[in-house]
């Protein structure tokens, strides 16, 4: 890890088996919701393969992404059963090195029970990194409102799905009002911007930090 300025050895541990699903990975009911938003608008239809029948889908600000099971039983059953569809890879980026360890579990796992879809992750300063192209973005609580770098991590995800679907999720609508004006200044012209309360909460009471409750979905036509 980095101790603020060379790198240096940290530590070591051992990858456990990835027989079953790990309990910790478990993903979010509200996560679940924004999967099925996907199919029930359409928008898994507006994913594109690229010419080698490769899906590619990018989730930055993951943290230990935990989410990584559920995120890849979707992909294998939604999109890789498209005729012509060949894989998916999922790139997985977090600014933070603390996560190494949740993603080498995580990588075991999709080698293990998906090995049509190879999921990477690594650590990546998105205000400065240019993200990968994707066909499907996924951004779960983007910190837009503090400005500053957000409007270049914003911007880097929009541009980075210029054909496909780039999706937020906020818990607040302030962040929702935010990030709806910051893709607006990043979005292709064949590109519209939609909204969107997550359906979790039509049967679910929210707390007063409800998370994902906001979506935006920047969406190519």
């Amino acid at each position: 890890r980095s101790v603020g300025g060379p790198w240096c050895f940290d530590g070591a541990r051992a990858v456990p088996d990835v027989g079953g699903l790990p309990m910790s990975s478990a993903a979010d009911p509200q996560y679940m919701a924004i999967l099925s938003v996907l199919l029930d608008r359409g928008y898994v239809d507006r994913i594109p393969f690229d010419e080698d029948g490769m899906a590619h889908i990018s989730v930055p600000f993951c943290g230990p992404f935990h989410e990584y099971h559920a995120l890849c039983d979707f992909v294998s059953k939604h999109l890789l059963s498209r005729p012509g569809a060949k894989g998916a890879i999922i790139t997985a980026t977090e600014v933070s090195d603390r996560y190494h360890y949740d993603w080498a579990i995580a990588e075991k796992w999709c080698k293990r029970f998906h090995p049509q879809i190879k999921l990477q992750a690594y650590v990546s300063d998105l205000s400065a990194d240019p993200l990968p192209e994707a066909g499907l973005v996924l951004g779960i609580h983007p910190e837009a409102t503090k400005g500053g770098c957000w409007f270049q991590i914003v911007g880097s995800m929009v541009q980075s799905c210029s054909i496909g679907v780039c999706v937020f999720a906020t818990f607040y609508e302030v962040e929702m009002k935010t990030v709806v004006n910051m893709a607006n200044m990043y979005r292709a012209s064949n590109s519209i911007v939609e909204t969107a309360e997550n359906p979790y909460y039509e049967t679910n009471q929210p707390g007063p930090h409800p998370p994902m409750r906001h979506l935006v979905f920047v969406v190519s036509i």
